[in-house]
């Protein structure tokens, strides 16, 4: 005796659907093709990016030759403060 599995959707996956109209985001899946969006390469891809997209990065510039180690110290804490100052 064969059963027929029913599909159901996932609710780890976030559905893309064109008739609703919503704007396209990294990582969804569309209903119809089952691609996933990567904002990255602006394509639908087979597989899912794990690469995350960065949003509201800023970049911090230093003049490092007024800034001490104690001032690193301060701003990226104890772990990588060394590797900031040999930057």
């Amino acid at each position: 005796m064969c059963i027929k599995r029913v599909y159901r959707k996932r609710c780890n996956v976030e559905w893309y659907d064109v008739n609703k109209g919503e704007a396209l985001k990294h990582g969804m899946k569309d209903i119809f093709s089952g691609l996933y969006w990567n904002e990255n390469e602006g394509r639908w891809c087979v597989n899912k990016s794990k690469k995350k997209m960065i949003e509201n990065g800023d970049v911090a510039m230093f003049d490092f030759y007024f800034y001490g180690l104690d001032d690193l110290k301060k701003k990226f804490g104890n772990k990588i403060y060394e590797k900031v100052g040999m930057f």
